[in-house]
């Protein structure tokens, strides 16, 4: 177990089931900071550890916060560690789930009305009434409120509680998930929550990443999303990316599992057998690990979909070996072609978003190399460029040639 003081001493590795709030508190630069960075400099300093007064959060606001916190926990164990769920959490007991039983009894008020009924004594705190009831009345303690919370809190032991209605939406995501073959055998065969630490070769920059789902030759990353203008299921996926930058998510985690492949990191802590097993087949991958999506959409709609990201273009070779394949090649012809493309294959082309995202990712970079130099921690990042102009050239031609 790490101590969160001494979390940003961290060094360069690979951590296993590292505490979610362990890996938020070390002052790194993620694919996060990257898109705030993408934003402007100034939105990425306010929302970082070098904002020595970053704004106060209302008690409601930290409510909210804390909840998505725990929904957040909570989903991905569900998706990505379903068979430690239960043992984890627990659905928070709700008067709603009594609303058809007749004879419930909820408060102290309707309790001793009850008490009278009976003939016994109705004075007493809730718990007295509610035993009293129970014990001397022979009322169901299942229909008395006080006595189901008593029974719930006994039976809840270690595991957090998660509100009646997002509890129940999980159970629901997780059997729709459970029901697409594709997603089930994502999650399979790999170790969920993996955290990445490394220095950036070009830059120096420490950095930092947390892979949903990591497979010998593959990871998968969970995104959810809403469709309130009822888009196309298809432009909902493609304006995720564009919008969410989710382009800069998946080239990120590239970057660290090419450290990972090629750089050379190692395994940090205790970690299990598979676990070490996982980490020595991904430093064997002769070719960069695959990226998946899997989208899966709120308010009840049954969409889970998962799409591979096109991180890298088909080679002209790959391109011939599916021709002499077609032509009817003898085996010895397609290995000799397949041996070149193994050979070739380290000059495989970045696909247009891949090289879209990696010159975003180099532009923060080097945006935040350059305001870290200029300002001492602790300033504001004030923008370089205060001054300027707005012209024909800062928008879209098709928006200025618009008929109207």
């Amino acid at each position: 177990m790490w101590e969160l003081e001494t979390m940003n001493a961290i060094k360069d590795g690979i951590y296993f089931r590292m505490p979610e709030d362990q890996y938020l508190a070390v002052e790194r630069l993620s694919k996060s900071g990257i898109k705030r960075l993408r934003v402007s400099p100034a939105d990425f300093w306010a929302d970082s550890w070098l904002n020595p007064n970053p704004a106060m959060l209302t008690p409601e606001q930290k409510k909210r916060q804390q909840l998505a916190r725990l929904l957040g926990r909570a989903y991905h164990c569900a998706r990505l560690e379903p068979f430690s769920f239960h043992d984890r959490y627990v659905r928070e007991l709700s008067q709603a789930d009594y609303a058809e039983a007749d004879g419930f009894l909820s408060t102290g008020t309707a309790m001793g009305a009850k008490l009278e009924e009976l003939g016994l004594k109705k004075s007493g705190a809730v718990m007295e009434q509610a035993r009293r009831l129970r014990d001397e009345g022979g009322y169901s303690p299942s229909l008395i409120w006080h006595l189901e919370l008593e029974r719930w809190a006994n039976d809840k032991g270690e595991r957090t509680a998660i509100p009646a209605e997002p509890w129940d939406q999980i159970l629901m995501d997780m059997e729709r998930i459970a029901k697409v073959p594709a997603v089930h055998e994502l999650l399979t065969g790999g170790e969920p929550e993996v955290s990445v630490f490394w220095t950036c070769p070009e830059t120096g920059i420490p950095m930092k990443a947390r892979l949903d789902y990591l497979k010998p030759d593959r990871w998968v990353e969970f995104k959810s999303f809403a469709n309130p203008n009822g888009k196309h299921l298809f432009q909902c996926l493609t304006d995720g990316v564009r919008f969410n930058r989710y382009h800069i998510d998946v080239v990120t985690y590239l970057h660290a599992l090419e450290m990972i492949r090629t750089g050379g990191l190692e395994v940090v802590g205790e970690a299990e057998v598979s676990e070490r097993e996982l980490v020595e087949a991904i430093q064997l991958q002769d070719h960069p690990l695959a990226c998946h999506l899997v989208f899966q959409q709120k308010g009840g709609v049954p969409n889970v979909l998962e799409r591979r990201f096109a991180l890298y273009q088909a080679t002209g070779s790959e391109t011939a070996i599916k021709e002499l394949e077609e032509a009817g090649a003898t085996e010895d012809h397609l290995a000799r072609a397949r041996r070149f493309q193994e050979i070739a294959g380290s000059q495989r082309q970045p696909t247009a978003i891949h090289a879209k995202a990696a010159r975003e990712i180099k532009a923060a970079k080097r945006d935040f190399l350059a305001y870290s130099e200029i300002y001492p921690v602790g300033d504001e990042w004030l923008p370089f460029n205060p001054s300027g102009e707005i012209g024909d050239n800062d928008f879209s031609p098709y928006w200025l040639e618009e008929e109207i």
